[in-house]
Order: structure tokens, then sequence, then C-alpha cells
């Protein structure tokens, strides 16, 4: 969350902007520009960085939208030359780049000097609030690190080998895109919760993370009140592609499914059940042993 820049007075004056923020926008954006020479990412010594984004408390319109912008990070301390590059409504993307204006900085650095740097921007405006304002990868920006976080059970040098991201090389949001899936499609990492992320590095570059939430694997599987030969139902799992030998991925979709097929070979050989439940219990991290309990009519 950005801490408050915004004074009180300045948010009552930001309360009437509902209506007039385009004019006072153009003018704003209008009357700001930045010195030559501006600089690219890739150009600089360190890039800029944000300390803080405004806050505009009191607004009355509850819009909410994303945009994304260019704007100069000048070595006046100032940002200016704000362009929309894409946008959800005239009236947020006026607002954002109001709120961008007031965002402050350090400014970029060229051989120990103070320079001014050309920068993208994605602002995530909610219910008229700046939720969150960051500096996206531009063409030209190098890779300074890739990094894995979050794995436990998984050598990260592995899951390194599986993608084409390297440090030392341009930045390709496509590439990285096609990294984050191709580990998706092991089936070893939680598709909710497992994400990739970016941070701007100290020479101006990015440094990529792939955070990864390990599934737990399968450990043992028994079953209690089974009155047909476990072999069939092991069987009809593999049919069915369900996976639940020991040391595969576990799923919770995966129980549910085994659920369901040990219910249609009973039926199919009319043996006489009331229910069927799985217990599950993890003895040690990311290990889970399933029992399957039949209850008999």
């Amino acid at each position: 969350m950005f801490r408050k820049l915004a004074s009180a007075a300045f948010g009552l004056m930001f309360f009437s902007l509902s209506v007039n923020v385009v004019s006072a926008q153009n003018s704003f954006s209008e009357t700001r520009k930045c010195p030559q020479p501006v600089y690219a990412a890739s150009d600089v010594t360190r890039s800029a960085k944000i300390l803080e984004g405004p806050y505009f408390g009191g607004v009355r319109d509850r819009f909410s939208g994303h945009v994304r912008l260019e704007a100069v990070f000048c070595r006046t301390g100032r940002i200016t030359d704000i362009r929309i590059i894409e946008g959800s409504s005239p009236t947020v993307n006026d607002f954002a780049s109001v709120a961008v204006g007031l965002v402050r900085f350090v400014p970029a650095e060229l051989n120990w000097h103070t320079v001014s740097q050309r920068i993208q921007l994605e602002i995530e405006i909610e219910n008229g609030d700046v939720k969150g304002i960051t500096i996206r990868p531009t063409r030209g920006q190098l890779v300074e690190s890739v990094n894995v976080i979050g794995n436990r059970r998984l050598d990260a040098k592995g899951i390194l080998a599986l993608i084409q991201t390297r440090a030392g090389e341009p930045y390709d949001e496509a590439q990285v895109k096609l990294d984050f899936e191709k580990l998706l499609a092991t089936g070893q990492f939680d598709k909710l919760t497992t994400r990739v992320f970016t941070q701007v590095g100290v020479r101006g570059g990015f440094e990529v993370y792939f955070e990864l939430h390990e599934l737990p694997v399968v450990g043992a599987v028994s079953f209690e009140g089974l009155k047909i030969d476990p072999a069939l139902v092991r069987k009809a799992w593999k049919d069915a592609q369900i996976d639940l030998q020991t040391g595969a991925p576990y799923w919770p979709e995966a129980g549910k499914a085994a659920i369901r097929i040990i219910k249609q070979v009973l039926d199919a050989k009319a043996v006489n059940y009331s229910n069927v439940e799985l217990r599950t219990d993890q003895p040690v991290a990311l290990t889970v042993n399933l029992t399957f309990v039949i209850s008999n009519q």
C-alpha cells in the first residue's frame, strides 16, 4: 500500500477532478517537458527508483481500471512527458497520469551523475485509489539474474535447466511467460499460487523471479473396508489416467476423481456400500498419505 502523499487540502481539490480531470491533465502533461538527454534503462548505471506513490482520499467517483503509460523520470526530480500507451477509459487514464506526476523517486545515475530516464509503468486503480505502480520492463533492458524461490523438494538447478531465460541476455517478456508455462506443465507446482515476477536490478536491468509452490507427493495409499481386490481399483485408476503412485504430485482433484472411480468399480461388481471418503495424512512436509474408507451397508 502506498503511503499518503497528498495533503487534506489537495484531497479536497482532487475531489472535483471527476468532472474536469481531462482538461486539467492535458494542461499538466503539455507543460512538463524534461530537458534532453533522456536515457533508456539499458544506458544508465543505476535505474530510477520509486520511493512513494500518491494516495487520494475522498474521491467521489469510485472508478477502477488498469493503465500502461510511458513517462520520463527527469533528473530535476519531476516526472514529465507522460504518454498513455494502453488504458481503460479517459477518466481512468487521466487520473493515472495525474497520479504518476505526483510520485516521489530517486533519479537514475550514469557515471555518478543524476540523469533523466524514460520508463514504462503499469498503474492499478481500484475505487478511486492507486493500488499499485509497477515499473514495466522495456526492450533493450538486460536480465540481471534469474532466481528460483519457494522450492523445497526440487533442486533449483534442475528447475533452471527447464527454462530459456538467461542472465545477461535482453529481457523478453514473451519468453518469460513461455518459461513459466513450461514449469506449470510439469505438474509439479500449484497453478493457483505459483507465479513469476520481476524487480528492477541495481544496473537498471531486471531480476526475474520464479516463485514456486510445490505440490505434495503421494506417499502410501491404503484402503479400509474394501471388499474387492485393490488391484482392480488401481487398474481402473490407471485406465482413467489418475496417477496415485508413490512419488506422484498430488492434487485434491485427483483424490475426488479416485473416489468416483472406486464407486464405479464397486457398482460394476455389485458390491453394496454406503459411502466412500478419503482421509489424508502428512507425516512429513510435502508428502501425503491417502486412505480410502469404504463404508458398507
